[in-house]
């Protein structure tokens, strides 16, 4: 044990700097690796005109990396170069944040469209290790190239077939049944997705939708963007979850009945425009849940301008029926009354699918629940919806919009700052809007005071 821990522990390398990278040479004894001596080529990127240390730092330590785990029985990353190992890893990580963002409900098309080339040029140069071409066919669905998709599966197939591993080979099965329909659905004619009059006439009226809230949100907004286009939705698990994939609205004919879902789903293409899609980065960050408020207080919006309602007219809820489609009933038969929220009641129970926080005593900070930024947007939707009966919805859209102008640029983002822009912005209503504010646990000018 002495001996062990006198032992030079120590990594020393040499660094050979040329006109256009560097090589590093050394020795890994002192971390008992079987293969000892480390020598690896650096190239400097395209448009410098030297290796930057920063380079060779990081792939000196990926090499490090990849050659401790290819100490571990079984592992194959033994058969990645070093910047093979290092685009792995790359991927890996893009692909969690992505993951993430879907967690959320947002879309990340054109995000894993961009990443499939670099996980599938990995997965067929080294076909014989069939975890790789799981995680590069997985990410193949969410490109939604479903045909690079089950080329891949079908790879990963054989070499988990050699390696006789049952579990994965009826996974790896199983998806490429769902990929092969898919593939399917895309390669029937033009006009077989909308065979039924009725749902072609679904998807016109969904289309309306979303045209009355784009021509609503580019005035409310100073904006100019076009209607994002509607897509039929074909997975029957997702017909009660509309969503916005980043270039689309993607709906089941459900949504006919629900005017708000469309409204909602149009909204964020508009949010995004001002913000930037990055504010939805982190699932559990404070600035996720303010943009997700938006999202419903935008759907609010439209709705009163559509019905020609005010703060007063209003019943402030969203999409009347939302709770019976989510339990399965069909909105053509049967009249839908239970909101997907209500601004009045947004806490009236949590085991409800609809709950949200209506004051910061409810705050979740930490959570395994997928919904935290959403339970947590409810409080500025109540703060929307308190400021609304006091100086009215026109101006208190007026102060959240120049509040939203200005997420962007805040170095720090959280609920009491967020809710002094609210302040700062609300002119000759300070006094009413810090009330609203108020009644949600948020006292902009007190949290002010406390932190000076």
């Amino acid at each position: 044990m002495q001996r062990r821990l006198a032992n030079r522990r120590t990594l020393q390398f040499t660094l050979y700097e040329r006109k256009s990278g560097a090589q590093v040479i050394g020795s890994l004894r002192a971390l008992d690796l079987g293969d000892d001596a480390m020598r690896i080529e650096v190239s400097a990127r395209d448009g410098d005109e030297a290796v930057t240390l920063d380079r060779v730092a990081d792939q000196a330590a990926y090499e490090l990396i990849r050659r401790r785990l290819a100490e571990s029985p079984g592992n194959k990353v033994q058969v990645l170069s070093g910047l093979e190992f290092q685009s792995l890893v790359e991927v890996l990580r893009e692909a969690a944040r992505l993951n993430r963002r879907l967690a959320l409900g947002r879309g990340a098309l054109p995000e894993f469209q961009d990443l499939l080339p670099k996980v599938k040029k990995l997965a067929t140069d080294v076909p014989e290790w069939f975890q790789l071409g799981y995680l590069a066919a997985s990410i193949a669905e969410s490109a939604k190239d479903f045909t690079t998709a089950a080329e891949l599966y079908a790879l990963a197939r054989v070499a988990a077939e050699r390696d006789r591993d049952t579990p994965t080979l009826t996974a790896i099965q199983r998806r490429l049944v769902e990929v092969q329909k898919q593939i399917a659905l895309l390669e029937q004619p033009a006009d077989a997705a909308a065979l039924a009059p009725e749902v072609k006439r679904a998807m016109e009226k969904i289309e309306e939708y979303v045209r009355t809230a784009t021509a609503y949100l580019n005035e409310l907004l100073d904006q100019n963007l076009s209607p994002p286009p509607v897509k039929l939705q074909t997975d029957p698990s997702l017909r009660s979850s509309p969503y916005w994939d980043s270039t689309s609205i993607v709906v089941a004919p459900e949504v006919q009945y629900l005017p708000d879902f469309a409204y909602r789903q149009a909204s964020w293409p508009q949010i995004l425009a001002v913000t930037g899609s990055s504010v939805l980065d982190a699932r559990d960050a404070p600035a996720t849940a303010i943009v997700y408020s938006y999202a419903d207080v935008f759907t609010m919006l439209v709705r009163q301008n559509k019905l020609g309602q005010d703060e007063k007219s209003s019943d402030w809820l969203l999409a009347p029926g939302a709770q019976e489609l989510w339990e399965g009933k069909d909105l053509s038969k049967v009249k839908g009354e239970r909101p997907y929220l209500s601004f009045k009641a947004l806490a009236a129970g949590k085991v409800d699918p609809s709950f949200q926080a209506s004051h910061m005593r409810d705050y979740l900070t930490k959570s395994a629940d997928q919904r935290l930024h959403y339970i947590n947007s409810g409080i500025f939707n109540r703060a929307f919806y308190e400021a609304a009966m006091r100086v009215g919805s026109a101006r208190a859209a007026e102060i959240w919009v120049a509040a939203l102008r200005k997420l962007k640029a805040m170095r720090k983002i959280d609920f009491p700052r967020f809710a002094r822009q609210l302040y700062d912005l609300s002119g000759d209503e300070k006094d009413k809007v810090r009330q609203a504010l108020v009644e949600v646990g948020l006292d902009p000018v007190r949290k002010l005071a406390e932190t000076r």
